[in-house]
């Protein structure tokens, strides 16, 4: 049994949780919060119960009010494999809606820098051209120096997609650590060759 699946998930105030059928096999569970709404799909066999009240889980040192448990209908190989991941996704969901997921980027390199134009993102990573990004809607891009780029969005996978995306352009090489990084990586280095 999943470790992570059987770890509750807090909901914070203002952040709100409900369920509704798909088909058969699937329910959706949609989380609306202050800054906006999040829904995936789930498979039946995993059930969601919503539990209020402190005195039940004191122990969590939790201040949250309202609680979701994750728990299996029945012992599947489907359900055992996916109640890890549904715990997580859910948990991104209802962290996300309550407080914007941040990636942080730098672009470490002589002439290297990123500015934004309304919905398009333009970065300057020493090629012979300009690399332009259509910043999706629900992601916010902001650009401190030049140099430092923060992807902000309420839906995990999707800032981090982004980012990673923004990264491969020019990933960060060892000799002389040029390239994009995100915030706090270290490039292991290389000595370069030595003539003789």
């Amino acid at each position: 049994m999943s470790r992570i699946g059987k770890q509750i998930i807090p909901v914070p105030n203002g952040v709100e949780v409900s369920f509704s059928t798909l088909d058969v096999q699937t329910r959706i569970i949609e989380v609306k919060g202050p800054h906006g709404t999040l829904s995936t799909p789930v498979p039946k066999v995993i059930k969601f119960n919503v539990v209020n009240g402190n005195e039940v889980y004191k122990k969590y040192n939790s201040f949250s009010s309202r609680f979701i448990e994750i728990s299996l209908n029945s012992i599947s190989k489907l359900a055992t494999a996916q109640y890890g991941l549904i715990r997580s996704l859910v948990s991104n969901m209802v962290r996300g809606v309550s407080s914007p997921f941040i990636k942080s980027l730098r672009l470490q390199g002589v002439g290297y820098r990123a500015q934004v134009n309304g919905n398009i993102l333009k970065l300057s990573l020493g090629c012979s051209h300009d690399i332009f990004f259509d910043i999706p809607d629900d992601i916010k891009v902001k650009v401190d120096g030049n140099t430092v780029l923060e992807i902000i969005g309420i839906d995990k996978i999707k800032v981090g997609m982004f980012a990673a995306q923004i990264r491969n352009k020019r990933p960060p090489e060892p000799y002389n650590g040029k390239g994009v990084l995100y915030f706090g990586e270290n490039i292991r280095r290389k000595a370069g060759k030595v003539g003789k």
